[in-house]
């Protein structure tokens, strides 16, 4: 027998219910130990998302939230966006796969516009599109605290992509950004190079999968002369072609902050690869080029 406090629960794929969320929420809003709690994949929808909400009303300890791959609409969002306004303690949030669509996506970036403890948040396929992007990007304008933000999957296009450029260009506490399997393209690829010029903040960059050519690639590249921030950039899948690839090997002579560029899975020619690794490790700059 351990009697120590629990401090870490885990409960993913057990299928809970509305009902149990509400009873685990009941018990948590007493408890004085918990700091990690993991529902995902749990069948949590509206009204298990409203307890839960209740839940977060009261507690100081909790410290991460992850309910992932529940079944909650814009309508338990709206609920859980009021117990953030209320919550001064959790640090990370994750509602990858729950279809709370643009409205629910609206109602909790306005409700980080108050909340200064959230950090770490995931969006990452919860239909948003650009509309509920953009409601991010907005709210990345005043934020202070969050400082990783993944919204991959949603559908997203050239006009969240420049939304979010613009909010990089004030934004300095954000550090790790993620659009992947988006549509921004070269145009909103384009427009978040523009804004690496200016942002001295962001250290991880992920717009793999998003219908980029060796145009946003080289202006990646640009960019890359004159930021001093970035560490990861990450172009796997996408449709980069060697004159692409070639300019991003050129930036890494210069830029001795980023550490890797992923390139894997794109259409460069078989004797590319080893030419400008062979470049970069001439200049010292071995290895940061995966293909």
């Amino acid at each position: 027998y351990d009697p120590s406090p629990v401090v870490q629960l885990n409960l993913v794929n057990n299928r809970i219910g509305n009902q149990g969320a509400k009873e685990l929420s009941q018990a948590l809003a007493k408890n004085s130990s918990v700091q990690q709690l993991s529902l995902s994949h749990c069948s949590i929808g509206d009204s298990g998302m409203s307890s839960l909400a209740s839940m977060l009303e009261e507690s100081a300890t909790l410290e991460d939230l992850n309910l992932a791959g529940n079944q909650f609409s814009e309508r338990g969002a709206a609920k859980l966006a009021q117990g953030l306004i209320m919550n001064s303690r959790l640090n990370g949030v994750d509602l990858t796969g729950n279809p709370f669509t643009c409205l629910g996506a609206e109602v909790i970036a306005e409700a980080l516009t108050v909340n200064t403890s959230v950090q770490h948040l995931h969006l990452n396929s919860t239909s948003m599109e650009n509309r509920g992007c953009m409601a991010f990007a907005e709210t990345l304008v005043t934020n202070t605290s969050l400082q990783v933000l993944s919204l991959c999957h949603n559908n997203i296009g050239c006009e969240a992509a420049t939304a979010l450029a613009d909010a990089l260009l004030t934004n300095r506490t954000l550090v790790q950004l993620s659009v992947a399997s988006s549509h921004i393209g070269d145009e909103g690829c384009t427009a978040i190079a523009a804004a690496l010029c200016e942002n001295n903040a962001l250290t991880h960059l992920n717009l793999g999968h998003s219908d980029i050519s060796s145009d946003g690639a080289t202006a990646l590249a640009d960019a890359m002369q004159r930021n001093t921030t970035l560490q990861a950039l990450n172009l796997s899948s996408s449709r980069v072609k060697d004159n692409g690839a070639t300019a991003l090997a050129d930036a890494l002579l210069i830029n001795s902050t980023l550490q890797y560029i992923n390139l894997c899975f794109n259409p460069i020619s078989d004797s590319t690869p080893n030419a400008l690794e062979a470049l970069l490790r001439e200049h010292g700059r071995p290895g940061k080029l995966r293909f």
